[in-house]
């Protein structure tokens, strides 16, 4: 396709280049905020957290303790809902706290102690996501688990304003060159 229309050739170069850069720039943008403020530092605080109480002693003052601490957690931060369950080496349920979502234990696999504790990774229940660490101990496996919405709301609305902004920026680019090539 040769565009005859030196305003059109123009037109489509400044879009095409400002686009590109707008693009890489996002991208990269989108990179970093993924790095200092997205799943990485919430994978972090669930690891820490539920390496931290598995070491401590399997008795129900503890986990009543632990789940007084993950409640005013949640009352700091409305944003964050938290909850754990503990299960015993056979799989059955040894303490659970109350917010634990209905249906998220039987998607997780069956635990197996002997085994390393799992990176964190995200389970859906139903519409709802949950991001899940585990940590198996000789006797129990600890699953800590943090509700996603909070954080996929913020996702969703970073990604809408970029695209809404690369759209924006790009129709005044087209506009200024279609302009400077009808001066021209």
């Amino acid at each position: 396709m040769k565009f005859r229309s030196f305003r059109l050739r123009i037109l489509v170069l400044s879009v095409a280049v400002s686009g590109l850069v707008i693009l890489g720039f996002g991208g990269w943008t989108w990179t970093m905020l993924h790095e200092l403020t997205g799943i990485h530092r919430l994978d972090s605080e669930l690891v820490a957290m539920a390496s931290g109480q598995a070491t401590t002693p399997p008795d129900e003052w503890t986990w009543r303790a632990f789940e007084d601490a993950l409640a005013r957690l949640s009352e700091a931060d409305p944003t964050r809902d938290m909850a754990f369950v503990v299960l015993g080496r056979d799989g059955r349920t040894i303490y659970q706290s109350a917010p634990w979502p209905e249906g998220l234990a039987a998607l997780l696999p069956v635990p197996f102690p002997e085994r390393p504790s799992a990176p964190p990774r995200t389970i859906y229940v139903g519409t709802s996501a949950w991001r899940v660490a585990l940590q198996h101990r000789p006797d129990r496996t600890l699953i800590v688990a943090a509700d996603m919405a909070p954080y996929l709301a913020q996702v969703h609305a970073l990604r809408n304003a970029f695209l809404i902004g690369v759209v924006l920026a790009l129709i005044c680019v087209g506009g200024g060159g279609w302009f400077l090539a009808w001066r021209a």
